[in-house]
């Protein structure tokens, strides 16, 4: 049984990452995790952007989720989930019926998500706005 860590992606390689792979492991510590962060992954997303620059590597990120039994997600501070985020947990609890957990922004606990409700994901826009700045670097996670 894998563990999908679903995330914004100005959280990979940053301590709240750290933090929350920590809590997960301490929660599932038998089970491996699959971090969408982790260079493996980002290697695979280079080559696909390398190939075709306008592709939707998005769709690798909701294939390799759905190959999960379980996904642990984390929202923006105000509760609201990255569409990434959302997608990602829509085809592990929606399509596949395996469990959903959500990670309390501020304290990383980790409760189970009984249902997945549309009104807290933000639309593509909104969440690149909330990742990046207006040249493309990384936004902080608040």
């Amino acid at each position: 049984m894998s563990i999908y860590v679903a995330h914004p992606i100005n959280t990979y390689e940053t301590p709240i990452e750290d933090r929350l792979i920590a809590q997960i492991r301490l929660k599932w510590y038998k089970h491996p995790i699959v971090n969408p962060g982790s260079p493996q992954h980002q290697e695979v997303v280079a080559r696909l952007k390398a190939e075709n620059p306008t592709t939707n590597v998005m769709e690798y990120f909701v294939q390799l989720a759905s190959q999960s039994e379980i996904l642990v997600a984390l929202p923006f501070p105000d509760g609201k989930w990255g569409r990434g985020v959302y997608k990602e947990a829509e085809a592990v609890f929606r399509q596949k019926g395996h469990y959903v957990w959500v990670a309390h922004p501020r304290t990383l606990r980790i409760s189970r998500v009984n249902a997945l409700t549309a009104h807290v994901a933000l639309s593509v826009e909104e969440t690149r706005n909330r990742v990046y700045f207006p040249d493309r670097t990384l936004r902080p996670y608040e």
